[in-house]
Protein backbone atom coordinates (compact mmCIF):
# COMPACT_ATOMS: atom_id res chain seq x y z
CA UNK A 1 0.00 0.00 0.00
CA UNK A 2 1.39 3.65 -0.54
CA UNK A 3 0.20 5.76 1.87
CA UNK A 4 -1.19 9.36 1.19
CA UNK A 5 -2.26 8.08 -2.52
CA UNK A 6 -5.95 7.21 -2.36
CA UNK A 7 -6.80 7.97 -6.43
CA UNK A 8 -5.23 7.55 -9.37
CA UNK A 9 -1.82 8.89 -9.40
CA UNK A 10 1.94 8.46 -11.04
CA UNK A 11 4.18 8.20 -8.25
CA UNK A 12 8.27 8.45 -8.96
CA UNK A 13 10.94 5.64 -6.88
CA UNK A 14 12.69 8.18 -4.11
CA UNK A 15 15.61 5.71 -4.62
CA UNK A 16 17.22 3.04 -6.26
CA UNK A 17 15.89 0.45 -4.27
CA UNK A 18 12.38 1.84 -4.97
CA UNK A 19 13.04 1.86 -8.66
CA UNK A 20 13.93 -1.65 -8.55
CA UNK A 21 11.02 -3.17 -7.18
CA UNK A 22 8.79 -1.07 -9.89
CA UNK A 23 11.24 -3.15 -12.79
CA UNK A 24 10.88 -6.56 -10.78
CA UNK A 25 6.89 -5.82 -10.35
CA UNK A 26 7.20 -4.92 -13.97
CA UNK A 27 9.32 -7.31 -15.38
CA UNK A 28 7.32 -10.16 -13.80
CA UNK A 29 4.05 -8.89 -16.06
CA UNK A 30 5.98 -8.75 -19.38
CA UNK A 31 7.14 -12.03 -20.44
CA UNK A 32 9.10 -10.72 -24.08
CA UNK A 33 11.38 -8.75 -21.56
CA UNK A 34 12.37 -11.65 -20.17
CA UNK A 35 12.58 -10.48 -16.37
CA UNK A 36 12.11 -6.77 -17.33
CA UNK A 37 15.35 -5.77 -18.84
CA UNK A 38 15.22 -1.87 -19.60
CA UNK A 39 18.41 -0.74 -19.11
CA UNK A 40 19.06 2.34 -17.81
CA UNK A 41 15.53 3.64 -17.33
CA UNK A 42 13.15 6.00 -15.25
CA UNK A 43 10.77 3.90 -14.14
CA UNK A 44 7.41 5.02 -12.26
CA UNK A 45 4.10 3.11 -10.38
CA UNK A 46 0.72 3.70 -11.00
CA UNK A 47 -1.28 4.01 -7.65
CA UNK A 48 -4.90 3.52 -7.32
CA UNK A 49 -6.61 3.11 -4.40
CA UNK A 50 -3.34 2.80 -2.23
CA UNK A 51 -2.48 -0.09 -4.26
CA UNK A 52 0.19 -0.08 -7.61
CA UNK A 53 -2.19 -0.97 -10.47
CA UNK A 54 0.91 -0.72 -13.03
CA UNK A 55 4.52 0.10 -14.06
CA UNK A 56 5.61 2.69 -16.61
CA UNK A 57 8.62 2.75 -17.94
CA UNK A 58 10.86 5.26 -19.73
CA UNK A 59 13.90 3.94 -21.96
CA UNK A 60 16.69 3.93 -24.57
CA UNK A 61 16.33 7.72 -24.60
CA UNK A 62 18.59 8.92 -27.58
CA UNK A 63 19.56 12.21 -29.22
CA UNK A 64 19.55 11.64 -32.94
CA UNK A 65 20.82 14.70 -35.47
CA UNK A 66 19.77 18.19 -35.05
CA UNK A 67 18.64 17.27 -31.59
CA UNK A 68 15.71 15.50 -32.21
CA UNK A 69 15.16 13.41 -29.30
CA UNK A 70 13.72 9.70 -28.85
CA UNK A 71 12.89 7.66 -25.95
CA UNK A 72 10.66 3.91 -25.41
CA UNK A 73 8.11 3.43 -23.17
CA UNK A 74 6.53 0.48 -21.89
CA UNK A 75 3.75 -0.21 -19.16
CA UNK A 76 3.40 -3.35 -17.27
CA UNK A 77 -0.44 -3.67 -16.18
CA UNK A 78 -2.30 -6.54 -14.34
CA UNK A 79 -5.33 -4.80 -15.73
CA UNK A 80 -6.76 -2.03 -18.16
CA UNK A 81 -7.70 0.66 -14.24
CA UNK A 82 -4.33 1.98 -14.81
CA UNK A 83 -4.93 3.94 -18.02
CA UNK A 84 -7.39 6.27 -16.62
CA UNK A 85 -7.07 10.36 -18.01
CA UNK A 86 -4.62 12.04 -14.85
CA UNK A 87 -2.39 9.14 -15.23
CA UNK A 88 -2.16 9.06 -19.49
CA UNK A 89 -1.78 12.98 -18.81
CA UNK A 90 1.28 12.30 -16.78
CA UNK A 91 2.88 9.86 -19.39
CA UNK A 92 2.28 12.23 -22.04
CA UNK A 93 3.86 15.36 -20.30
CA UNK A 94 6.80 13.35 -18.51
CA UNK A 95 7.49 11.88 -21.83
CA UNK A 96 7.20 15.45 -24.25
CA UNK A 97 7.54 18.49 -21.65
CA UNK A 98 9.86 17.06 -19.13
CA UNK A 99 12.30 14.59 -20.89
CA UNK A 100 11.61 16.60 -24.11
CA UNK A 101 11.92 13.73 -26.57
CA UNK A 102 10.70 14.71 -30.15
CA UNK A 103 9.19 10.94 -30.31
CA UNK A 104 7.92 8.57 -28.46
CA UNK A 105 7.96 4.76 -29.30
CA UNK A 106 6.21 1.85 -28.11
CA UNK A 107 6.14 -1.82 -28.85
CA UNK A 108 4.31 -4.80 -28.08
CA UNK A 109 3.81 -8.81 -29.22
CA UNK A 110 2.52 -8.57 -32.02
CA UNK A 111 -0.41 -11.03 -30.91
CA UNK A 112 -1.77 -8.86 -28.27
CA UNK A 113 -4.60 -7.44 -29.55
CA UNK A 114 -5.42 -5.89 -26.78
CA UNK A 115 -2.30 -3.70 -25.99
CA UNK A 116 -2.39 -2.83 -30.18
CA UNK A 117 -6.42 -1.46 -29.98
CA UNK A 118 -4.63 0.45 -26.68
CA UNK A 119 -1.56 2.19 -27.97
CA UNK A 120 -3.85 2.99 -31.44
CA UNK A 121 -6.40 4.77 -28.60
CA UNK A 122 -3.41 6.65 -27.51
CA UNK A 123 -2.92 8.13 -30.20
CA UNK A 124 0.22 6.34 -31.38
CA UNK A 125 1.25 5.13 -34.54
CA UNK A 126 1.51 1.78 -35.74
CA UNK A 127 4.93 2.05 -37.61
CA UNK A 128 5.26 -1.69 -38.88
CA UNK A 129 6.70 -5.13 -37.24
CA UNK A 130 10.14 -6.10 -36.26
CA UNK A 131 10.48 -9.40 -36.79
CA UNK A 132 11.89 -11.89 -34.18
CA UNK A 133 12.47 -8.64 -31.39
CA UNK A 134 11.31 -10.69 -28.51
CA UNK A 135 13.02 -13.85 -29.57
CA UNK A 136 12.10 -16.67 -32.03
CA UNK A 137 8.98 -15.97 -34.15
CA UNK A 138 8.54 -13.08 -31.22
CA UNK A 139 7.53 -10.26 -33.29
CA UNK A 140 7.18 -6.66 -32.09
CA UNK A 141 4.62 -4.49 -33.37
CA UNK A 142 6.02 -1.03 -33.51
CA UNK A 143 4.28 2.04 -32.74
CA UNK A 144 5.48 5.95 -32.66
CA UNK A 145 3.92 9.09 -31.46
CA UNK A 146 5.19 12.78 -32.02
CA UNK A 147 5.55 15.49 -29.99
CA UNK A 148 3.26 17.51 -33.07
CA UNK A 149 0.86 14.67 -32.79
CA UNK A 150 0.94 14.75 -29.58
CA UNK A 151 0.02 18.27 -29.20
CA UNK A 152 -2.89 18.45 -31.45
CA UNK A 153 -4.24 15.05 -29.57
CA UNK A 154 -7.11 14.45 -27.12
CA UNK A 155 -4.20 13.81 -24.36
CA UNK A 156 -2.81 17.37 -24.95
CA UNK A 157 -5.65 19.22 -25.01
CA UNK A 158 -7.24 17.67 -21.61
CA UNK A 159 -4.36 18.33 -20.05
CA UNK A 160 -4.01 22.38 -20.81
CA UNK A 161 -7.95 22.50 -20.10
CA UNK A 162 -7.55 20.73 -16.46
Amino acid sequence: MFLGARSDVLIWPVDEAQKAALIEWAGGRIPHLYGGDFGPCVAGGVVRGGMLQAVVAFYGAREQAEGWRTLGVSVAADNVLWARPGVLHAIFQYAFDQHGADLLTAGTPHKNEAGIRLLKRLGFHADGVSRHRYGFKLHAAEFSMTRAEWQRGKWYMEARAA
